[in-house]
């Protein structure tokens, strides 16, 4: 799947003063295909509202799908124990 959109990420220190990322900037300085991803917790100062409130959000669609990804890691380290030790009794 191709997509022209392009990716923009903040990782900095925590310690270091990082300023709010505002709608204006989004829609000056974006590509038109934008979207927004952001781990939980979200604080107020990090990213303006109506950003995360905006449909190109998927906070919360990857947020849905954490439980899925949580049981399928549990699902496999399980299976790994019970084939591990029924291999070496």
């Amino acid at each position: 799947m191709k997509t022209d959109a392009n990716v923009v990420s903040i990782n900095n220190p925590v310690k270091v003063d990082i300023p709010m990322i505002m709608k204006t900037q989004i829609d000056k300085l974006a590509h038109e295909n934008w979207v927004f991803f952001h781990l939980f917790p979200r604080k107020p100062d990090e990213v303006d509202e109506e950003i995360f409130i905006n449909d190109k959000n998927l906070v919360w669609k990857s947020f849905a799908n954490s439980k899925w990804i949580c049981a399928a890691i549990v699902h496999y380290l399980l299976n790994s124990a019970v084939t591990y030790n029924v291999n070496n009794v």
